[in-house]
C-alpha cells in the first residue's frame, strides 16, 4: 500500500540514482499504479513533480530521470496506492504547504481511517485540495501546529515535543500509518507499524541519511524503524527527537 522513500544529504547531491532505484525497481511495481510524486528542496524553496499515471509509464518521469540533472540536500519520493480519493493530481503525494515562511512536504502509508471526519483543528489555515485522508491528515498536523504556535516559529524542541502528542492522538484512535514530514531544515520520519520503514546513512564524503518503505539497493545496509520510532534528520545526520 504505497511506497515512500527520503533522503537528507550536508551538500547537495545528484538525486537520478535514487529515484532510479525508487521509482524503477528491478522487480516492477505493479501494485502502486495510481501517481506519483517528488519534491526536493533548493535552498529554501521547494520543487514538485507529479503524475497520476503510474511512474514507469510516464512520459515527464523518464524525462527527468533521462534529461534533467536535479540536484538536492533534501527529497521526498512516492508512489500511491489509491484508497481514498480519485486517482487525480490532486490526491497524488508528496502535498506541500507554506507553514513560517517556509514550505512543508508530506507523504504518507498506512491506515488513518476515518481521519476526513476530524475537524481540522486550530485556525482553519490549512484545508485540503483533494480528497485524500493523507491530504487530511497533513492539514490537521498543521493545523494544529499553527493553533498551538500561531506566527512564533517555535525551537525545535518544542516543535517536536507538540508533534509528538499529535501523533499519539492519531496513532491511539486512528491504526497503523508510517509518514514523512520535511521542510528546508529538518526531515521527520516516523513509523506507525504499518508494514516496515528502513533507513540507511552514509557518513562520506558527503554525509547522507535515506528512509524508504523498501530497501532499494545494498539491501544488508538498510536498517529497520522500531514501532512508535521518530527520526529527526538534518543535513545527513540523525539528532535526538527530545
Amino acid at each position: 500500500m504505497c511506497r515512500m522513500a527520503a533522503l537528507s544529504a550536508r551538500y547537495p547531491l545528484s538525486l537520478r540514482t535514487f529515484m532510479a532505484y525508487f521509482f524503477c525497481p528491478l522487480i516492477p511495481d505493479n501494485f502502486n499504479k495510481d501517481g506519483w510524486g517528488i519534491a526536493y528542496f533548493v535552498d529554501k524553496e521547494c520543487l514538485l513533480f507529479k503524475g497520476r499515471e503510474p511512474a514507469r509509464d510516464s512520459p515527464l518521469l523518464r524525462a527527468i530521470l533521462d534529461r534533467v540533472e536535479l540536484k538536492s540536500h533534501l527529497a521526498v519520493l512516492h508512489v500511491r496506492r489509491a484508497t481514498k480519493g480519485k486517482v487525480t493530481l490532486a490526491n497524488t503525494h508528496p502535498f506541500v504547504r507554506e507553514l513560517w515562511g517556509m514550505p512543508w512536504v508530506f507523504a504518507h502509508h498506512g491506515e488513518v481511517g476515518g481521519i476526513t471526519q476530524w475537524s481540522l483543528a486550530g485556525s482553519q489555515r490549512f484545508q485540503p485540495v483533494g480528497e485524500s485522508d493523507t491530504e487530511h491528515l497533513f492539514c490537521w498536523l498543521l493545523n494544529g501546529l499553527w493553533h498551538q504556535f500561531q506566527e512564533l516559529r517555535p525551537p525545535v524542541g518544542d516543535l517536536i515535543s507538540w508533534m509528538v502528542e499529535m501523533i499519539c492522538e492519531v496513532v491511539f484512535y486512528r491504526g497503523k500509518f508510517n509518514f514523512i514530514l520535511a521542510n528546508p531544515s529538518f526531515l521527520f520520519a516516523f513509523y506507525g507499524g504499518h508494514r516496515l520503514l528502513f533507513w540507511r546513512q552514509e557518513e562520506t564524503p558527503n554525509p547522507v541519511v535515506m528512509v524508504s518503505s523498501t530497501p532499494l539497493f545494498r539491501e544488508e545496509a538498510w536498517q529497520a524503524f522500531q514501532p512508535g520510532e521518530l527520526k529527526v534528520i538534518t543535513d545527513g545526520a540523525i539528532k535526538n527527537p527530545l
